[in-house]
């Protein structure tokens, strides 16, 4: 029973050795900070395409989906139906159960 709040606490402890993404830190901070990142995830220090690709992806990023145009497109039968199929099976698996389950398998075992 102690094992798994050990892990959990390894694991958060972990999260902050990770530098933030690399293209987060373009948009808000400096270049020098997301190639640092870079570096870091890749361990190489040839990151200068890759780091011109971030900042190509942060510009058309840019011009993206605002929140009511988003919306707007759920009225297309071709992205409503699969959004409605991936929400209702997700409400299904979260309704099933599966939180109950691993709440009681320590009584029920």
């Amino acid at each position: 029973a102690v094992f798994p709040p050990v892990l959990y606490a390894c694991m958060v402890m972990g999260l902050f050795a990770v530098p933030e993404s690399p293209i987060w830190l373009l948009s808000h901070k400096s270049e020098e900070d997301a190639t640092e990142a870079l570096v870091w995830l890749r361990a190489s220090n040839e990151v200068t395409k890759e780091l011109i690709m971030l900042n190509e992806a942060r510009e058309n990023q840019e011009q993206a989906l605002t929140v009511t145009q988003a919306i707007y497109n759920l009225s297309r039968p071709d992205i409503r139906k699969p959004f409605l199929l991936i929400l209702f099976n997700f409400m299904f698996i979260m309704f099933a159960g599966p939180f109950v389950i691993i709440f009681y398998a320590v009584k029920i075992l």
